[in-house]
Order: structure tokens, then C-alpha cells, then sequence
């Protein structure tokens, strides 16, 4: 993981060969090795702000709970102890809070990470997730566009992949289409062309999602989520012959209780109340 070196003057980093090495590990992806670096490190220098935060990093990365060393929240906690300026501390502790399921902490320190002496524009993307956990979905739209227009080096699929997932919960669905067409140059799997027939849909462009289903079946005829999203678009759009026949695609390509349920109602619509009592009792038989 590529982490921003944030010390309090250019000097102390040259000087300070071990950090420069842990930072080398981190960075080619070896926390189990920087580990004792840093871990002697904070022994000889313990208010060394950068050191604890790298721990914290390093303990976060590998999982490290235990009751004889300081946990990554402690270490990011020493951090800002030590140097109150510390935007990228903020934003680790801002992490965890959302980790633990607290997103209006991780909201909270992720507005200090952005505002403090060194602000970490990562944090937008941290306060993002947790207004998008909390369903407010503008928010969440505005701060992830921010963390993009800062210009923090990013992923770029993982990056399009959020943004498509944000814009579809605020209802910019043809944002969403737009954001998904550039991921699929980047990963043309089927992952994405399903989330963008699912969006069309929600935009009530059905004949354009009908399509895109169409074009992912003839590829993988037997694509369950494709055949079932689609056999449930036709019964959006009342077409209730064509979801039946659907629906037995479904069914051939993987029976489950779910799918003969569906289509027993389809059948209600058809006004063929034997087959929809057949299909029913066929899903008991799945709960036995």
C-alpha cells in the first residue's frame, strides 16, 4: 500500500534511514518487514509521529489485535497525540470507526483529517463511504467526487466501480451507465454489464435494459442472475407471456424456491391458477 510520508520538515525524514526503509517495505507491499523496524523505532524514538502511524498501518494491514502491543487505533491515537496536524492519522482512525460500524465518527474524524495542518484528501473518500452507509446519498456522491477531483493516485476500476455504486443510490442513473461504459473498457466482465442493465432499468429505459440482457445470455446462456434480473424486468413490463417463458429458463438453469414463486404470481397475472398452485407447492418442497 502506497502511503503519503507526512513529517514535520524534509531534514527529519533524510535523517532518518529506518523510517526511509520501512516506508521502501511498505510501499512494495512487505508490512511483516517493516514491522520490527518500526517496531524498534517507536522503542528508541517514541515521539516520533510518523513511526506510530506507520505501525498502526503496518498492525492494520496484518491484522494485529493483542493485549502486549498497542492496537492500530492506539498507534494512530499516539500520532495525533504527538503531532495534532496528522491529516492521514485522522483519516486511519476515521477507518476504523467506519470498520466498527460507527459512520458518524468516521464522518467526524474524516472532517478533521480534511481540515487539520496537513489535511489527507483521502478522507474524502472515507467520509463518502460513511454518508453512503447512512443512505445520504448526495452527500456521499459530493465527497467522492472531490476525493477524484484531488488527485490522490487511485485505482482506477476500483475507483469507477464506488463512483457507479454511489451515483446509482443518489438516482443519477445515467451517470451511473456513463461511469459504468468507462469501467467496462477497463474490465469487460459481466460483473458490470449486469449492474448496467439494472440501472437502465431503474431509469425506466426497460427496452435498453432488455437488451443488454439479451447480449449477456447470448454470450452466457446460462448466467442465472441475467436470466432471472431479465425474466423480472418482463414482469415490470407486464409482459407476462414472455416472463413465463423466462422464468422457465431460470428454472431450467438452477430451480430454487425463489424462482418457482415468481413465477406462480406470473401465473396469477395469466389468470392459470393450476400452474401457479403446481409452482408453489414445487417451492414447499425446496422448505422441507
Amino acid at each position: 500500500m502506497l502511503l503519503i510520508l507526512q513529517v514535520q520538515s524534509n531534514s527529519s525524514l533524510a535523517s532518518n534511514t529506518d523510517l526511509a526503509r520501512a516506508q521502501k517495505l511498505l510501499d512494495t507491499q512487505h508490512a511483516a518487514a517493516a514491522r520490527p523496524i518500526l517496531e524498534r523505532l517507536v522503542q528508541s524514538e517514541p515521539r516520533n509521529a510518523q513511526a506510530w502511524f506507520m505501525l498502526g498501518t503496518v498492525r492494520q494491514d496484518l491484522d494485529i489485535i493483542s493485549r502486549l502491543d498497542k492496537s492500530p487505533k492506539e498507534c494512530y491515537l499516539m500520532a495525533v497525540k504527538l503531532d495534532p496536524g496528522f491529516g492521514r492519522a485522522y483519516a486511519k482512525l476515521g477507518e476504523l470507526a467506519g470498520i466498527e460500524g460507527d459512520f458518524k465518527e468516521e464522518i467526524r474524524l474524516s472532517t478533521v483529517a480534511l481540515t487539520c495542518k496537513m489535511p489527507d484528501p483521502l478522507a474524502y473518500r472515507n467520509r463518502a463511504i460513511a454518508h453512503s452507509n447512512l443512505h445520504e446519498d448526495k452527500l456521499a456522491l459530493e465527497d467522492f467526487d472531490r476525493f477524484i477531483a484531488s488527485g490522490v493516485p487511485m485505482i482506477p476500476t476500483k475507483t469507477l466501480q464506488l463512483k457507479s455504486a454511489l451515483q446509482e443510490n443518489a438516482g443519477k442513473f445515467d451517470d451511473a451507465v456513463k461511469t459504468l461504459h468507462e469501467l467496462q473498457k477497463l474490465d469487460p466482465g459481466m460483473t458490470f454489464r449486469l449492474q448496467e442493465a439494472k440501472c437502465l432499468s431503474k431509469a425506466g429505459k426497460n427496452d435498453e435494459a432488455l437488451k443488454v440482457f439479451d447480449a449477456i445470455i447470448k454470450a452466457r446462456p446460462a448466467e442465472e442472475t441475467a436470466l432471472l434480473e431479465r425474466a423480472r424486468l418482463l414482469v415490470k413490463m407486464q409482459r407476462f407471456e414472455a416472463a413465463a417463458k423466462a422464468y422457465d429458463k431460470v428454472i431450467d438453469a438452477e430451480p430454487s424456491a425463489r424462482s418457482y414463486k415468481e413465477r406462480a404470481m406470473v401465473w396469477d397475472k395469466l389468470k392459470q391458477p393450476a400452474k401457479a398452485k403446481a409452482d408453489r407447492d414445487k417451492a414447499e418442497s425446496f422448505d422441507i
